[in-house]
C-alpha cells in the first residue's frame, strides 16, 4: 500500500529540505519552501505520528524565529523611549523611573487608543487668552492623568480600592506638586492631605471614592469620541481632582494653598468629617472640585438628613394564629404615610422613603421592618423641622416599637456663603474669555456643605463640566476643561494675594 503523502503548512520548513531556512521569519521567506520537496522524509508506516512530529517541530522553531523578531522591535521601541525621555539611558529597572513626563504624555493611551483630533489633543494655539492657552496647551497631559485615575476603581464600600485610588492621586499629585502628600487614615479609609506653608488660607476639596463598583471599568470603559471622555467616576469627580492639582501646580508660589482629597464623600464623609472641619478652619476661602451642573457652578446646595424607621413587632403562623402576631410591616406603613406628608414642596423640601424591608418568611407575621428615609432642605430651619416630626413618631399598633435612627448629614450650603467668591468668579471668568459664569442651585450635598456650614465662604462646582454623574452616560466636555482650569487657577491666585492684572498679563505672555 503506497504511503500517504503528507501535507504541511506553507511556510515551514522541514528537517534535511535543501530550501531549509529560517521559515516564518517576515524578512526572509524563499519561495521554493512553500511547494513540496524531494529531499523530504516520507512517511513510513510511522507516517502518522511521524508526520504530527514533524509540524510540532517546525511550529516550534518558527515562533522561536518570531519571538526573536519581536524581542528586537522592542528593543528598539524602548530606546525610542529613552531618547524621548532627553536621552537618559540607564541599565536594568532604572529604565522605567527615569521616563519623564512628555514620554508618558505622548505615549498615552488617551493619544494612542482613541485617535483623537488635533484640537483636542493639542487645542488651538490661538484660542483663548494667554492663561486658557496654557492650560490648553497641557490638556494632553492632564487627559492622561484622568485616565490614570479614572481606570484605578475607588468605589466608596471597597476599603481595599479606596486605598488604591489613594494611590493613584498621590502619584499623579506627586508629580505634579514634587512633594508626596499626607496619608490620613480613619476608619480604614485613606485619606489624603497636601499642606503648603502656615497659615492656610484657601482649602481646595475633593474626593477620589466613586459609586462605581469595581469591574465597571470593563463594561464602561474610558473613552474618548465626539469631544465627550467617558468612564465611570470621571464626571464625579476624577476630571475634577486632575483639573485642580494641575491649577494649583501652575501657581507660582503655593504657599497658604492646602489640597484635601477624601475618600467617603460618597457615603456623606462619615470618617471624614472632623478632619474636612479641622482643617477647613482658619482659610478665608474653600474651593471644591466637584463637577459643576452642566456647565454652571454649584452656589446652593440643599442640606442632606438622612433617616433609618426600625420596627419591632411580634412574629406568629400567618394561616394558623395571625392575630397573636404583631405585624411589623403594617405598621411601617403606616408610618410612611406619616412621615412623607412632611415635605414641602413649596420652600424646597423633599422627604422621601426609599429602601425599605419587612418580614422573613412568606408564611410568618413580620416581626421586623425598616425604611430608610431622604430628606433635602434649603435651610437650617426646614431640617430642624423634619428632624424633630421624625423623633416625634409614634406607634400605631397595640404591640409595637419604634425607633427613629440618623438626623441631618449636612447643612445647607446656602446663597450668602457663595455670593462673594461667586462675584469673584464671574468677574475673573470675563477677563480670560471664557464665556459668562452662572451658577445654580442644586439638591445634592458635598463636602462642601460642611465647611459652609461652620461659616467659611464656599464656591463648588468647580470642577468639570458634563452631564451623567453616577449613571452610565456620564461623561466629560473636554473642550471646557482648559477654561475651566484657568479659571480654578486665576481664583487661587486671587485669593493668595496675587493681584488679577498681574495674573491675567502673565497669561498672555506666557
Amino acid at each position: 500500500m503506497p504511503a500517504r503523502p503528507v501535507h504541511l503548512p506553507p511556510n515551514r520548513f522541514r528537517p534535511g529540505c535543501p530550501g531549509r531556512a529560517r521559515a516564518g521569519c517576515p524578512r526572509r521567506r524563499p519561495r521554493r519552501i512553500r511547494r513540496r520537496c524531494a529531499a523530504a522524509p516520507r512517511p513510513s508506516r510511522y507516517g502518522w505520528w511521524l508526520s504530527w512530529w514533524i509540524l510540532l517541530e517546525c511550529r516550534a522553531a518558527s515562533n522561536t524565529v518570531r519571538c526573536r523578531h519581536r524581542d528586537g522591535r522592542n528593543r528598539s521601541r524602548r530606546r525610542r523611549e529613552r531618547r524621548m525621555a532627553g536621552g537618559q539611558f540607564v541599565r536594568g529597572d532604572e529604565v522605567a523611573r527615569v521616563r519623564c513626563e512628555e514620554a508618558r504624555i505622548r505615549n498615552s493611551a488617551s493619544a494612542r487608543r482613541y485617535q483623537m483630533t488635533s484640537v483636542e489633543m493639542r487645542g488651538d494655539a490661538s484660542a483663548g487668552p494667554g492663561t486658557v492657552r496654557r492650560f490648553r496647551a497641557e490638556l494632553p497631559a492632564l487627559l492622561a492623568d484622568i485616565e490614570r485615575l479614572v481606570c484605578c476603581e475607588s468605589p466608596s464600600t471597597d476599603l481595599a480600592a479606596v486605598a488604591r485610588g489613594a494611590d493613584a492621586v498621590a502619584a499623579v499629585g506627586g508629580a505634579l506638586l514634587g512633594v508626596a502628600p499626607e496619608r490620613i487614615v480613619l476608619s480604614g479609609r485613606t485619606h489624603l492631605r497636601w499642606r503648603f506653608g502656615s497659615p492656610a488660607r484657601v482649602l481646595v476639596l475633593g474626593h477620589h471614592d466613586t459609586v462605581w463598583p469595581v469591574g465597571s471599568v470593563r463594561t464602561h470603559p474610558f473613552a474618548v469620541r465626539d469631544g465627550k471622555l467617558y468612564g465611570p467616576g470621571c464626571f464625579d469627580m476624577k476630571a475634577g481632582l486632575a483639573l485642580a492639582l494641575r491649577a494649583v501646580a501652575a501657581l507660582p508660589d503655593r504657599s497658604g494653598v492646602t489640597i484635601l482629597v477624601t475618600g467617603d464623600e460618597e457615603l456623606g464623609a462619615p470618617s471624614s468629617r472632623e478632619l474636612i472641619v479641622d482643617t477647613a478652619r482658619g482659610c478665608a476661602a474653600v474651593l471644591v472640585a466637584e463637577p459643576a451642573a452642566g456647565t454652571a457652578l454649584k452656589i446652593v446646595r440643599k442640606g442632606v438628613s438622612h433617616y433609618r424607621i426600625r420596627v419591632r413587632g411580634r412574629a406568629a403562623h400567618a394561616g394558623l394564629e395571625p392575630e397573636r402576631g404583631v405585624n411589623a410591616t403594617v405598621e411601617l406603613a403606616h408610618q410612611i404615610g406619616v412621615v412623607a406628608a412632611l415635605g414641602d414642596a413649596a420652600v424646597g423640601t423633599s422627604v422621601t422613603p426609599t429602601l425599605m424591608s419587612a418580614g422573613t418568611a412568606a408564611n410568618t407575621v413580620p416581626a421586623e421592618a425598616s425604611c430608610a428615609v431622604d430628606v433635602r432642605a434649603a435651610t437650617v430651619a426646614e431640617q430642624d423641622r423634619v428632624d424633630a416630626a421624625m423623633r416625634g413618631l409614634r406607634p400605631l399598633l397595640d404591640g409595637a416599637e419604634l425607633e427613629v435612627l440618623g438626623g441631618p448629614n449636612r447643612p445647607p450650603l446656602a446663597a450668602e456663603s457663595s455670593r462673594e467668591l461667586f462675584g469673584r468668579a464671574q468677574r475673573l471668568g470675563a477677563a480670560l474669555g471664557i464665556g459668562p459664569i452662572t451658577g445654580a442651585a442644586v439638591g445634592g450635598g458635598s463636602d462642601g456643605n460642611l465647611t459652609a456650614g461652620i461659616g467659611i465662604p464656599t464656591l463648588d462646582g468647580l470642577g468639570a463640566c458634563g452631564d451623567g454623574a453616577h449613571a452610565d452616560h456620564e461623561h466629560v466636555l473636554i473642550d471646557e476643561l482648559p477654561g475651566r482650569a484657568a479659571l480654578f487657577h486665576v481664583l487661587l491666585e486671587e485669593l493668595l494675594g496675587v493681584s488679577e492684572s498681574t495674573s491675567i498679563q502673565k497669561g498672555r505672555t506666557t
